[in-house]
């Protein structure tokens, strides 16, 4: 059937109108302008059970289903939409009413000209519960398989899955954008974007996003943010899991948060195995956003330039990190774990262990002018740099340590280099919850505070040629130190 304006198949109008859809199909029917399929107008109760609505086509809006009253109520129980395609934007389903509700079902292999591949919400609250929305496609612009917008608009999906979607420019998966929104024991798997938002794009002040007990998982984005972009909005993850995502030219292989009205909070949870072309495999932190993570873990991501588990850049940009890890991450160039390039991280009763990076920093990089990097009561270990700093290198800025244990062993793992001044293999190395750092450096060159505190201690030597450890020689704790051809071993009670 053929519409030249609205509605191909049906087009149910009138205050209080019931469109009842039991089974059967509603099936290649064409609208020149909205709602391939179905197009309700003026409000009331539009509800599927089961059946199918597919291969619509809507010249302009809703290639499936268009609602277009903002007191309509549209239910679809267990039914599917599928296969429509709409001019520009909704491919499956264009919702600007009161309430849609899916319970079951699926939206898949729909194709909008520019948006919203799959469903497009404007207005109201959509409630996705055991629902798929797969193989979606937007293909000019964002929102592969879901785009959310308006500031009371509202997007909750349980026991669900977003997976499959591909949007030309951003947001494979799920786009929100000035919206509330929430994904609990769901997955958004497996989307792709041709620029930024592989995954999932959150955009605006007003856009808040919680993720519990979810996964983000296997999305890619051409450019940036391979599982998740964060804009000036809020995120927050509990319980989640973000990994195998990949950015392929820049930035972000997994999560990028950018923005001063940024606010992204993890806890319990992972970010690990993604991978970025350039910067940042983990987690990119910039433009005055702000991260905190608690007993949360970013590991084994890969970057191709720097920051292979975290880059924090940008005026007042802000990392924390609480009882959490960052391991297993590699730079091909410099900040195998964390780069601090500016502004400030804060390590609190956490570890920095086992990262690798090709050049300098195989644990932590510090290098932008104010940036402050610092240690309390943590742990950086077992990290690797090819030339300089295993565990830290000092460019520029300042690093803090209070208490902890930063320690290294074997080839090009070192504590601390400053400026071009390197340490040698074993210059470093940990005892009883001592921290020991050998560093041949100029007298008057002392870029690193340190804060002494209960079974922590620290030797600094201010001479070029001197070597120095902690060490424990016959169950006394001491120096062990070599100058010229004398060694010798001084016991910490007599310093």
């Amino acid at each position: 059937n053929t519409a030249n304006n609205h509605g191909g198949g049906v087009f149910a109008t009138g205050v209080g109108s019931v469109l009842n859809m039991i089974g059967g199909k509603i099936s290649s029917n064409r609208a020149g302008a909205e709602g391939g399929g179905v197009r309700n107008n003026n409000g009331g109760i539009f509800t599927v059970t089961g059946g199918e609505i597919s291969n619509n086509t809507a010249g302009s809006i809703g290639g499936g289903v268009r609602i277009a009253t903002n007191t309509t109520t549209f239910i679809v129980q267990g039914g599917n939409i599928i296969s429509n395609t709409a001019g520009t934007d909704g491919g499956g389903i264009h919702f600007g009413g009161a309430s849609f509700t899916m319970q079951g079902g699926e939206i898949s292999n729909n194709t909008a000209g520019r948006n919203s591949g799959g469903v497009r919400v404007s207005s109201g609250e959509f409630t996705m519960t055991n629902g798929k929305v797969s193989g979606n496609r937007a293909i000019e612009t964002d929102g592969g398989g879901v785009l959310v917008t308006g500031a009371e608009t509202i997007f909750t999906m349980t026991n669900s899955e977003i997976s499959g979607n591909t949007a030309g420019r951003n947001s494979g998966g799920v786009h929100v954008s000035g919206s509330r929104s929430s994904m609990n024991n769901s997955k958004i798997n497996n989307n792709t974007a041709g620029n930024d938002g592989g995954g999932l794009l959150v955009t605006g002040a007003e856009s808040v996003f919680t993720m519990t007990n979810s996964e983000i998982i296997g999305n890619t984005a051409g450019r940036n943010s391979g599982g998740v972009r964060v804009s000036n909005g809020e995120f927050t993850m509990t319980n989640g899991k973000v990994s195998g995502n990949r950015a392929i030219e820049t930035d972000g292989g997994g999560v990028l948060v950018t923005g001063a009205e940024t606010i992204f909070t993890m806890t319990n949870s992972e970010i690990s195995g993604n991978t970025a072309g350039r910067n940042s495999g983990g987690v990119h932190v910039a433009s005055g956003s702000r991260l905190a993570m608690s007993n949360s873990k970013i590991n084994n991501n890969t970057a191709g330039n720097d920051g292979g588990g975290l880059l924090v850049t940008g005026t007042g940009t802000i990392f924390t990190m609480t009882n959490s890890e960052i391991s297993g991450n590699t730079a091909g160039r410099n900040s195998g774990g964390v780069h601090v390039a500016s502004n400030g991280c804060t390590m609190t009763n956490s570890k920095i262990i086992g990262n690798t990076a090709a050049n300098d920093g195989g644990g932590v990089l510090v290098s932008g002018e104010g940036s402050v990097f610092t240690m309390t009561s943590g742990e950086i270990s077992g990290n690797t740099a090819g030339r300089h700093g295993g565990a830290i290198r000092r460019a520029n800025g300042e690093v803090n340590i209070n208490g902890g244990v930063v320690f290294g062993t074997g080839a090009n793992i070192a504590a601390v280099v400053s400026g071009a001044h390197n340490l040698n293999a074993g210059d470093a190395s940990a005892h009883n919850n001592a921290v020991i750092i050998a560093w041949n450096k100029p007298a008057a060159e002392t870029p690193l505070n340190y804060t002494e505190s209960a079974n922590t201690h620290l030797t600094v030597l201010p001479s070029e040629g001197a070597a120095a450890v902690w060490s424990v020689h016959n169950g006394v704790l001491g120096i062990s130190y070599r100058n010229g051809g004398n060694v010798g071993f001084i016991p910490a009670a007599a310093k």
